[in-house]
């Protein structure tokens, strides 16, 4: 009996040392860095952009979102973002667009619709229907990102059809909605 106990025991012991090896290898394979089938390859970076920096080279964000938002609740008001930004304190900096993204954007994407090439843009937001839209405003000079701001999950200027807003496009204040935004002045039809 005692030798039959004893071989129980190491066939419990290699089961149970195999099961452990088995399980580690797995858990190690899943720490690679091994790209997921639907995943595209990255594209090669020229320069990266990080859509949260904190960076303000043109002035603060909170300030220009606050002016942007007055201007919004304001009934009948004409604007545009070069008067946004000066009446926010905003350096006299060289910036000559604003293109709204959301997080299902990808950096191709803005690449595109930017007209740049080679950046790797990071920190998408989300773009889902319940936690709302939570994007960017991204200022460009050129072919430069100089800044972010937020969105939010209701952004303050709407863009229209086009993701881009030029900074000296005529923007109109909408005051019908709950929370008031600034869009593009729509060319009327004769």
């Amino acid at each position: 009996m005692i030798t039959q106990d004893r071989r129980s025991r190491g066939r419990v012991r290699r089961v149970a040392l195999t099961t452990i090896i088995g399980c580690l290898a797995m858990s190690s394979v899943g720490c690679l860095p091994l790209p997921k089938p639907s995943e595209a390859p990255k594209e090669k970076c020229t320069s990266e952009f990080h859509l949260w920096s904190n960076e303000e080279p043109l002035g603060t964000t909170a300030g220009f979102l606050r002016v942007a938002e007055e201007m919004a609740a304001t009934p009948g008001a004409t604007t545009n973002l070069d008067e946004i930004s000066r009446r926010a304190g905003w350096s006299e900096a060289s910036w000559d667009r604003v293109l709204l993204v959301s997080g299902g954007t990808t950096s191709a994407d803005l690449n595109e619709l930017a007209g740049t090439i080679g950046i790797c843009f990071d920190g998408f937001g989300s773009s889902d229907p319940d936690s709302g839209f939570d994007g960017h405003y991204v200022f460009f000079d050129g072919p430069t990102p100089r800044q972010t701001a937020p969105a939010g999950p209701r952004p303050v200027i709407e863009t229209g059809e086009s993701p881009v807003i030029r900074r000296n496009e005529p923007l109109v204040s909408d005051t019908s909605l709950k929370m008031p935004v600034l869009h593009p002045v729509t060319a009327e039809t004769p």
